[in-house]
């Protein structure tokens, strides 16, 4: 999504079908961001709710919103999608920071932090940073 919108800004143009599988994936990720997962490295411990996985549905679901108001995918559930990152944000804000580290936890409780978290912070997901919907 994060390379659509890369693609869409810099005057590129979608091919033919792509705003629909676009759009649809931001639908799948509005349904299944609350799961849990093996994470990035794909950790052979039981699936938890790894902080970067959560982070990357947030910047999914942003960038789909944007591209919809940019007219470049359809639009019709940008309200959800709005609303399932503001979730996303609450649940990264409200268990996943770690004010004493000032740092992203790897997961909820986790005892260290995680280079794969650096990613999402570079793509616009930062602590106090505006949710989607309040630009």
């Amino acid at each position: 999504m994060h390379t659509a919108w890369l693609h869409v800004a810099a005057g590129g143009q979608l091919p033919s079908g792509s705003g629909r599988r676009l759009a649809a994936t931001a639908d799948l990720v509005s349904t299944s961001w609350q799961r849990e997962d093996s994470g990035i490295w794909e950790v052979r411990s039981a699936p938890r709710h790894f902080t970067e996985s959560k982070m990357m549905c947030w910047i999914g679901l942003d960038r789909a919103c944007r591209l919809a108001a940019a007219g470049h995918i359809p639009g019709s559930h940008v309200s959800e999608w709005r609303r399932q990152a503001n979730m996303i944000r609450r649940f990264v804000s409200d268990h996943c920071w770690s004010p004493t580290r000032r740092a992203y936890e790897r997961y909820p409780g986790a005892a260290g932090v995680d280079a794969s978290l650096l990613l999402p912070v570079l793509l616009g997901m930062k602590p106090g940073k505006s949710m989607i919907g309040s630009r």
